[in-house]
């Protein structure tokens, strides 16, 4: 083979090798380009999963309230509880996360920040009418005593109302979440019936 020859063919790898880099740089660029694009576009989508995640939590809180007072409604046959100065019931507080954050908290009461610091003795304050349940059992058992409220009718507990809380007990919830609930004490003036 003379050197010409050779030469020429040195000359065309050379071509080829610099059009096959400036396509591999071509494609590199497309690609971030590509990544980055995506990755714009799923930030929001996330973002509405994770708001969706909420109102379905909210939405499950508010459900397992309506099965309580269906459950007592259901249980109308037992006795009222005679009139007294103060009703003990528990109050929805909101969803805990597995991680142990409010995964959302109840928007009628205020309470901790963290909800591991809701336990007896610690306060709440009711920021619209919340509802007071006289039982979390489904259906309600029968033990009860002087204080529980009469299960016929639907309590509200009114807006400002401070209550000290006496217990605090959980419930299973979806994607291993828990819904908080505080038992407390509240006086008959700070209390709005609803006869069902």
């Amino acid at each position: 083979m003379e050197n010409s020859e050779i030469l020429d063919s040195i000359a065309e790898l050379k071509k080829g090798s610099r059009l096959s880099l400036g396509m591999l740089v071509l494609g590199i660029c497309f690609l971030t380009g590509s990544v980055y694009y995506s990755a714009t576009r799923l930030r929001p989508l996330e973002e509405e999963i994770q708001a969706k995640r909420e109102e379905i939590a909210q939405l499950e809180a508010r459900k397992a309230e309506l099965l309580h007072f269906a459950a007592a409604a259901e249980n109308a046959a037992r006795p009222a509880a005679p009139s007294t100065q103060e009703s003990e019931g528990w109050i929805y507080l909101g969803r805990v996360s597995s991680s142990g954050a409010w995964a959302p908290q109840s928007d009628r009461v205020a309470s901790q920040k963290n909800p591991g610091l809701v336990r007896s003795g610690s306060r709440i304050t009711t920021k619209e009418q919340a509802s007071l349940v006289g039982s979390l059992d489904t259906p309600p058992n029968n033990a009860s005593s002087a204080n529980d409220i009469d299960s016929t009718t639907q309590y509200f507990v009114r807006p400002g109302t401070e209550l000290k809380v006496l217990e605090v007990r959980d419930q299973p919830s979806v994607g291993s979440g828990k819904l908080i609930w505080a038992k407390v004490l509240v006086k008959s003036d700070y209390l709005l019936k609803l006869a069902q």
